[in-house]
């Protein structure tokens, strides 16, 4: 079956699945479509279209609301398509934190190296506490 996404007008398939999942969240109808079917003029590769920025809150969004309903497989999904298209600290915290409720320390523990925020160090101090690497915990907290 194929539902008309409301933000771009294109066909996309819908997962008829259960009803939770990535069929659940608004963003599975028009996160393949939003990127590709733009009818803003092509600009330069480094700049961001309102219509991106756009994109961006409601990628958060919908991941914020995948995690609060407990639907973590979809939330990591959705937060790793915002990564990758939107690098940036908040949303690398943001990728982290649903790896970490995922059970998967040792890829938050991946993203979070580099990170200089006081968040992002308690979080990768959380990560390696979890993966028994004691003394790199410490080193997280202490923000040496």
């Amino acid at each position: 079956p194929f539902r008309r996404a409301r933000a771009h007008g294109v066909r996309v398939p819908v997962s008829p699945a259960r009803g939770f999942g990535l069929g659940s969240c608004r963003a599975s109808r028009v996160i393949v479509a939003a990127r590709s079917t733009s009818t803003a003029p092509a600009m330069a590769a480094t700049a961001v279209r309102p219509d991106d920025r756009h994109l961006e809150t409601f990628l958060g969004e919908c991941v914020r609301e995948s995690l609060d309903s407990h639907q973590v497989a979809n939330a990591v999904f959705l937060c790793e398509r915002l990564h990758a298209s939107f690098p940036n600290e908040h949303n690398t915290y943001l990728l982290a934190t649903c790896y970490h409720r995922f059970g998967q320390p040792h890829r938050a523990r991946a993203v979070l190296r580099g990170q200089t925020s006081d968040r992002c160090l308690y979080l990768l101090a959380l990560c390696c506490y979890a993966l028994n690497r004691l003394p790199e915990a410490e080193r997280a907290l202490v923000g040496v």
